[in-house]
């Protein structure tokens, strides 16, 4: 049976019930920082108080407000509860940007899934974004996943994942121009390529 899976944080409170109530989910993953304020604390318990006998909510600590570490986690916590069938809806209503960031960044990393990405507006409007991925091939997926391991020889990495050095050239060059990589000699992954192969 399909579900309906609303990813969201506690803050702001008033736009997460409203976005709760909008969107009917079934389930409810909600993020939470490892550190709350007050505010943050009482607001979760809203949240689970409330609607603890409508849904199943699964909580999830991350420990970081930093954009990359924030799409890694997401990507974890998808891998974990995430099957073919399922719907998820991502709400981008939290205060910090950084966190916004980290959200919108792992919903495109593992979109397969992923059907809405909204925020909700300072009129209590839902403002949908579209869902997005990143536009590599298998190959350039694998080269970056090289680079990441330490491989920086384009002749090993080229016979590793079985194509010729030129066509190594080809994907590398690719990459800088797409900003995965760094324009350094020494092969480098950009923030946009640590993304890339969360």
């Amino acid at each position: 049976m399909s579900e309906r899976i609303l990813v969201i944080t506690v803050e702001p409170l008033e736009k997460t019930i409203f976005a709760i109530t909008k969107l009917s989910p079934t389930k409810m993953i909600l993020m939470t920082p490892e550190e709350m304020s007050e505010q943050e604390t009482a607001s979760r318990d809203i949240l689970v108080s409330t609607f603890e006998s409508v849904f199943p909510i699964q909580s999830y600590i991350f420990s970081s407000d930093n954009p990359l570490e924030v799409s890694s986690y997401l990507s974890s916590v998808f891998d974990d509860n995430v099957s073919d069938d399922n719907e998820i809806c991502i709400n981008l209503s939290h205060p910090s940007q950084s966190i916004v960031y980290g959200l919108l960044f792992g919903a495109y990393r593992r979109n397969e899934n992923v059907r809405k990405i909204f925020y909700v507006s300072e009129k209590n409007e839902i403002i949908y974004l579209p869902v997005l991925s990143f536009p590599l091939s298998n190959t350039k997926m694998l080269i970056l996943n090289k680079i990441n391991e330490g491989n920086l020889k384009v002749r090993k990495i080229a016979e590793d994942i079985g194509i010729t050095k030129g066509m190594a050239y080809n994907h590398i060059r690719e990459l800088k121009d797409m900003g995965y990589l760094g324009d350094e000699k020494v092969l480098t992954l950009t923030d946009a390529g640590r993304f890339a192969i969360i």
